[in-house]
């Protein structure tokens, strides 16, 4: 969990590769009978070249009846009763909106792969088979890289990313037009086409829809989660990588009104989801920044153990990251959503830096809503408490002040205003709200057993 590293953005894209298509690719055709054996259409399957803005005739056409088929409203490009052929705004904005529902990269174009899903809803084949390789170094090669993606700048903008609310919220304040809000999404948000919100980072694929789309879109759209959920729906993603697009929906997909094992849950933790069985945690031998581990293996390090004194609305209590490999020095790195590309040393000066900031907005809702839920200011927020602003709600804060237990109040002495990393890791275990806390490496790692995934 943490602060604002690396989050700038929101949508359902999956990012493709753009190199060209393959001698063997080229020879695929579209299958389905609305678009099977139209050359202009044949060679956007190709992307020689996609269909676009601007184009106009029987292949824009059919793409814009397809669309409507889908389920997305096109009145000015349908209002004869009949698509108009005309790749104008409306189609680019219904091809953008087609491909973030789907998982694609929202670029307004339809080439090989919006061009591919159009052909399967329309009733072509998809081949559906794995992707990677069922095996231990192969699903842990793809849980990091999956990791480091979701962490560079080409995965983020205004409209995809996984986003930390707190950095989504950020940008809002600074470009509402650009970043539009909703005070709910706090509790989480992902595609509204594919997932219900049942709880807090909380989500199940809805009746009807793709499980290997959904999977694809909450980890390329407009996703605001936390590096929990993340790192569980990255392992989610690698088994969708290891069975294959077909036999993941056969097991968790929702087409029909029912799934054959069970619907794909995203939330904080595994209980439920498709890897409740599939991961297997092992003790970590090695010292500090030599752990005895391999590539994709899921980490957790501690911050100070009274961070959450602090801190009781703060995202840095510890961080879930993957081990990505040694860099050209030998020095092992951790990547985390927000954090990315760090040693042990460097994870350790980051949670330094996240205790050592003063408290915020955050803190103080939480403590306020925690403890002092009955007062008017809290039980009817105005725009000052939504927004966290800092200056009013730690004046309402000290307005309250003995609501709020002894060890969370700042003239306490239960908890250092700073710290250093020798201290992160010297600290006894701390005991808060039945969880024990000890600062820095767990001891442990997790990863994807192949003979439980099987393809």
């Amino acid at each position: 969990m943490q602060r604002a590293v690396g989050n700038v953005a929101t949508a359902q894209a999956i990012v493709v590769s753009r190199a060209p298509l393959t001698p063997t690719e080229k020879d695929q055709n579209l299958t389905s009978a609305r678009y099977a054996g139209q050359p202009v259409l044949e060679a956007a399957y190709d992307d020689s070249p996609p269909l676009s803005t601007g184009m106009t005739g029987p292949a824009v056409a059919a793409v814009q009846q397809g669309l409507v088929d889908a389920g997305f409203a096109m009145p000015i490009s349908m209002r004869s009763g009949s698509p108009d052929g005309i790749f104008g705004p409306e189609t680019a904005a219904t091809v953008r909106a087609f491909q973030t529902a789907n998982g694609l990269t929202p670029d307004a174009r339809v080439g090989r792969h919006t061009l591919g899903r159009l052909d399967e809803l329309a009733g072509g084949k998809a081949s559906g088979e794995p992707e990677i390789v069922n095996d231990e170094a192969s699903l842990g090669r793809h849980v990091a890289d999956e990791m480091t993606r979701v962490n560079q700048a080409a995965s983020y903008g205004p409209d995809k990313g996984v986003w930390y609310d707190y950095n989504y919220f950020a940008k809002h304040q600074r470009s509402p037009a650009t970043y539009p809000w909703n005070d709910d999404w706090r509790s989480g948000l992902a595609s509204p086409a594919h997932f219900d919100r049942t709880a807090w980072m909380d989500w199940t694929l809805k009746p009807g829809q793709s499980a290997s789309a959904a999977i694809k879109a909450w980890l390329n759209g407009l996703t605001i989660a936390e590096c929990l959920t993340t790192i569980v729906a990255i392992e989610i993603e690698t088994v969708r990588a290891a069975v294959g697009d077909t036999e993941f929906d056969r097991r968790y997909g929702q087409a029909g009104g029912g799934a054959a094992v069970a619907p794909l849950r995203i939330h904080a933790g595994i209980q439920g989801t498709p890897v409740a069985t599939s991961m297997t945690d092992t003790p970590v031998a090695g010292d500090f920044g030599k752990r005895d581990l391999k590539i994709g293996d899921w980490v957790y390090f501690y911050n100070h153990p009274k961070y959450l004194l602090k801190h009781p609305g703060g995202a840095w209590q510890g961080e879930n990251a993957v081990y990505t490999g040694d860099d050209a020095a030998g020095r092992q790195l951790f990547t985390g959503l927000g954090a990315a590309g760090k040693t042990e040393d460097g994870m350790l000066a980051e949670m330094v830096d996240a205790y050592g900031t003063p408290r915020d907005g955050a803190d103080y809702v939480t403590l306020l809503r925690r403890y002092a839920a009955d007062k008017p200011e809290v039980a009817s927020p105005d725009r000052r408490f939504l927004d966290h602003d800092t200056a009013y709600t730690r004046s309402l804060y000290e307005k309250y002040v003995a609501a709020v237990p002894a060890r969370y109040r700042e003239d306490s002495g239960e908890f250092p205003e700073t710290c250093s990393g020798k201290d992160i890791l010297d600290e006894p275990p701390y005991e808060l709200n039945g969880t024990t806390r000890k600062g820095g490496f767990t001891g442990e790692a997790s990863r994807l057993n192949p003979a439980q995934v099987k393809p």
